[in-house]
């Protein structure tokens, strides 16, 4: 019968001993890891894209509404501070909400990021007719 190899003297300046090897876990798995990398990218690319969705959609169906000029910038404003000022908040919050779980991880980040996203979006229509886009 072998014995184990002998342990190495705990150098005194760490007052620790050294770690050993663990064996590697069930995510080292190659399948495993493709996967989840796989759902990882899906649930990311949904989340930013549910925010601009919902962001574009808002300003397509304010500029389609009825009435000219003045009045159809008044309707985007108030879409755009809607948005900003109710939607902005509710969404930052999901985001964070769905970024602490660990499954929904990567939806949450790209929540976060199409939300960004989208308040970027709203902003510039905000300065659009400062800037003579009517």
């Amino acid at each position: 019968m072998t014995q184990p190899p002998p342990e190495p003297p705990i150098r005194p300046e760490f007052g620790v001993p050294p770690m050993r090897p663990v064996a590697p876990t069930a995510f080292q798995d190659p399948v495993d890891r493709k996967r989840r990398m796989v759902l990882g990218i899906i649930g990311a690319v949904v989340g930013v894209g549910i925010p601009v969705i919902i962001v574009i959609i808002g300003i397509v169906l304010s500029l389609t509404s009825s009435g000219t000029g003045p009045e159809r910038w008044f309707g985007l404003s108030f879409v755009v501070l809607a948005g900003l000022a109710i939607a902005g908040p509710l969404q930052l919050i999901a985001g964070i909400v769905f970024a602490v779980v660990d499954k929904t991880r990567p939806f949450g980040v790209g929540f976060l990021i199409g939300s960004a996203i989208g308040m970027i979006i709203l902003a510039g229509a905000c300065f659009a007719p400062f800037v003579g886009l009517q």
